[in-house]
């Protein structure tokens, strides 16, 4: 619970940072060392042995936060760009902002969770 959290905090935190390195570096370069840097943490933190201290395995969550590349985000300013009609980008962005990892903002945590637990927007399955 406190790595969700450490992690989860220092992404908001970051999230500024990460947006001026994209207007000034550009997206591949943002996107790319984010996503390398990523995978080291994850990588060393599944090295770790068994018996590693908490304080540090929060640390690490931190750092995969404040490490994890603005991928939505950047998905959300190419959308119109690459799109070939112009009058579908509603559907593009609605699709995008469901399947981006960010249906929990958007629908809240309890639409969400339930969505899980029951089967789908269509409630459980019987």
């Amino acid at each position: 619970m406190q790595s969700a959290a450490a992690y989860a905090i220092s992404g908001a935190l970051a999230a500024p940072l990460l947006g001026r390195l994209v207007d000034r570096c550009g997206q591949t370069t943002v996107l790319t060392s984010g996503a390398v840097l990523t995978a080291l943490v994850l990588v060393a933190t599944g090295m770790l042995p068994s018996d590693t201290s908490r304080v540090l395995l929060v640390a690490l969550a931190a750092a995969t936060g404040l490490a994890t590349p603005p991928l939505a985000a950047c998905i959300r300013t190419v959308l119109p760009e690459i799109a070939a009609d112009p009058s579908r980008l509603p559907a593009l962005f609605a699709f995008g902002s469901r399947f981006a990892g960010n249906s929990l903002p958007s629908q809240g945590w309890r639409r969400t969770t339930d969505h899980h637990q029951h089967g789908g927007p269509a409630g459980p399955k019987r």
